[in-house]
């Protein structure tokens, strides 16, 4: 009887875990693209509109990028990203591949309040995932997206000691 109540448990535990979402695109990035576009061209928008966080002036977080992202049937979804260095950004692996539908160019905007107008626009097809990226987990949902030298003179941004290990360890998986 306890064996029964333990494997009854156990099935239950596995049909409970939740994924985070089936696709990603389908799901949440492709909707996101078209409502911040309607959003951007709407007369009146300002710019400071933001769901459940606080206005942030332009140049206030440098390192920040977003991505629009081109898929391969021509649809556009969007993500976002880090900058890392000047020719070089961190994302989600699953930004460029996911359920079936993958990204056949990331456009990486920097220095705007707008997603899809303005700021520095890179656009590149060069994203290395992570080699055990695995779409059905999330495990090791990281990319490298690299992109043309972008010029930048903001401030300095101050990190902890254990992300800069991180970012070594980053660097040394991917290009080494």
């Amino acid at each position: 009887m306890k064996f029964l109540l333990v494997v009854v448990g156990l099935a239950l535990a596995v049909a409970a875990e939740e994924k985070f979402f089936s696709n990603y695109h389908e799901e949440i990035g492709i909707p996101e693209a078209a409502r911040i576009k309607l959003a951007e061209e709407a007369q009146d928008f300002d710019g400071s509109r933001i769901t459940g966080g606080q206005e942030s002036a332009l140049g206030a977080h440098p390192h920040l990028g977003g991505l629009v992202i081109t898929l391969t049937d021509g649809r556009q979804s969007v993500c976002g990203s880090s900058l890392l260095t000047n020719n070089r950004a961190v994302t989600a692996a699953h930004c460029w591949r996911y359920g079936g539908v993958q990204a056949r160019q990331f456009t990486v905007v920097l220095g705007s309040i707008r997603l899809f107008s303005g700021g520095v626009r890179m656009n590149t097809n060069n994203v290395q995932m992570h080699a055990s990226y695995n779409e059905d987990t999330l495990n090791n949902d990281i990319a490298i997206i690299v992109m043309g030298h972008v010029a930048f003179t903001s401030k300095q941004i101050f990190l902890t000691s254990s992300f800069h290990v991180f970012i070594f360890r980053l660097f040394y998986y991917f290009f080494t």
